[in-house]
Formats: structure tokens, C-alpha cells, sequence
């Protein structure tokens, strides 16, 4: 993982935690640039069902869905035991890890995707 592909906001486990922790500020991008000779520093959250009702999708069949807006819905499916989303037709993305899944829903929506509980901030 690369401290470019990450966002303000993006979730990550740190340091071998074995809790979350959000990056909350550019300070903290700058710094994982600076410590990429060591990656283990860091590393991505695998996207799991539990993620996705964390950040407060509901499951219809293989589909999960969260609300937009009245009449919108951000759609994520499971295909090959990993979670996607389709762009267009025959166009599918895949999201392994929880901050491309952050990162595409806020390139989509321009909305922050987020939690209902708090976690911890780096």
C-alpha cells in the first residue's frame, strides 16, 4: 500500500494494531511517505462483509446496498469472494481493501462514506 493511494479520512491498521485507526490529517500522509522503506508500518483493512454494515450498508442477495440520497443507492456486490462494483456495463471494480472502497464512494458520491461508531485517529 502507498501513502499516495490513501485520503484523509481513510481507514488503516497501523503499526501491527490490532484495531483501525483513520488518518486525520496531511501530516500523517507525509510521514507514511517518508517510513514507505518500511511497509509494514502500515497496512490495508481487507473489505469484508462486516466493513460494509459498519459503514452502514444493508445486504439484498449478494448485493450491498447504502443510501445516497432519496432516490440513489451505492451498489457492491461479491464476485470471486472479493467485493466489487460495476461502473458500467461489464466494467467492474474491484475493492479488496476498506480505503478503496472510501476512495471510490467519494469519487462517486463526493460524500465521505462513514461510521457509526468512532474509531481512532491517527
Amino acid at each position: 500500500m502507498k501513502a499516495q493511494d490513501l485520503r484523509i479520512g481513510n481507514k488503516i491498521i497501523f503499526a501491527g494494531n490490532e484495531t483501525d485507526c483513520e488518518i486525520w490529517d496531511i501530516n500523517t500522509l507525509f510521514k507514511m511517505e517518508a517510513m514507505k522503506a518500511d511497509s509494514s508500518i502500515y497496512e490495508p483493512i481487507e473489505l469484508t462483509e462486516e466493513w460494509l454494515i459498519r459503514f452502514g450498508f444493508y445486504r439484498r442477495g449478494d448485493d450491498f446496498f447504502v443510501k445516497i440520497n432519496k432516490s440513489w443507492f451505492f451498489r457492491v456486490f461479491e464476485f470471486k469472494q472479493t467485493f466489487c462494483f460495476e461502473l458500467s456495463n461489464w466494467k467492474i471494480i474491484e475493492l479488496p481493501y476498506v480505503h478503496l472502497l472510501q476512495n471510490l464512494f467519494f469519487a462517486v458520491t463526493k460524500k465521505e462514506l462513514c461510521m457509526q461508531k468512532k474509531q481512532c485517529k491517527l
